[in-house]
């Protein structure tokens, strides 16, 4: 009687994770008809699940949000999660135990993984789908990958309602928690992209200081910085509206040359993961 009331207790304590059903969700899916009789939750809490199938999105977010779709296990609630903007390049495989961050759906529109089924080839009738689950799968909500996350920034983040616009690496960056003034020398600096308008475009700069190697995103910036420039660098809050950030064009057509569609600052990209905002305050 008492492993029934803990395994209830259990089941119950998992299912509270999640808040009321959200119709609204699938009118930002765009790409599956099923998507419009799911129902949708928010999950609440950090919770483990055990994965039984994985489709990984149809490419990197920039100017479009895509997300992988996962069916997975928790507890004997078989739900569907929806990804925002994970890694193309990130595989999870279907047995595996992984970590559900809360996540909210606050995007207009958002792309799943598809596959297409020719309905009727004479009247060109076809049907969009992501995988067999689609119709046996009714639960569904929003999580981020701890393990993908870390923790503060990738494309979106509901914590501090960023969008980092034309870069598939920034899912590794990590806003690191810092206030006041940091001192350093330049070793790459990429001007932003256009002036400051309806669009916030940023500047970015790799700063090495005494003991370690940030990246600075400078959002408005318009001033030309040189390596070896020695900077003072107010550090500022998280910036609260969407960002667009500079791309080497020219990695990005070799990417597309290779089938695939990568956008990228600078080399920095993926070895320099520490990042905080901020806007020179002095050079000398």
């Amino acid at each position: 009687m008492k492993k029934i009331y803990l395994l209830f207790s259990l089941i119950s304590g998992v299912l509270c994770g999640y808040s009321q059903i959200k119709t609204n969700d699938c009118k930002k899916i765009y790409n599956n008809l099923m998507a419009c009789q799911w129902t949708y939750f928010e999950t609440k809490d950090t919770v483990h699940a055990t994965v039984i199938m994985y489709t990984p999105p149809m490419g990197a977010c920039a100017w479009g949000i895509h997300a992988g779709v996962g069916i997975v296990r928790i507890v004997s609630d078989t739900v569907r999660v929806l990804f925002p903007c994970i890694d193309v390049r990130y595989i999870i495989h279907p047995g595996s135990t992984i970590t559900l961050l809360p996540s909210q759906s606050t995007f207009r529109y958002i792309s799943l993984p598809s596959q297409i089924k020719y309905l009727d080839d004479a009247k060109k009738k076809t049907l969009w789908y992501t995988n067999e689950y689609d119709s046996k799968v009714k639960r569904t909500t929003w999580a981020y990958l701890s393990d993908t996350l870390n923790r503060k920034i990738h494309f979106y983040s509901r914590d501090n309602q960023i969008l980092v616009g034309t870069n598939s690496f920034s899912f590794h960056w990590k806003i690191i928690a810092e206030s006041g003034t940091t001192i350093g020398t330049i070793v790459k600096f990429n001007p932003a992209h256009g002036r400051c308008g309806n669009e916030i475009v940023a500047a970015v700069a790799i700063l090495k200081r005494e003991n370690d190697t940030i990246r600075v995103i400078l959002p408005c910036f318009r001033q030309n910085l040189e390596p070896g420039n020695q900077v003072s660098i107010k550090i500022s809050a998280n910036a609260k509206y969407s960002i667009l950030i500079p791309q080497d064009v020219n990695y990005t057509i070799n990417e597309k040359k290779n089938g695939r569609e990568l956008f990228r600052v600078n080399e920095y990209d993926e070895t320099i993961t520490s990042t905080v905002f901020g806007s020179v305050t002095a050079i000398n």
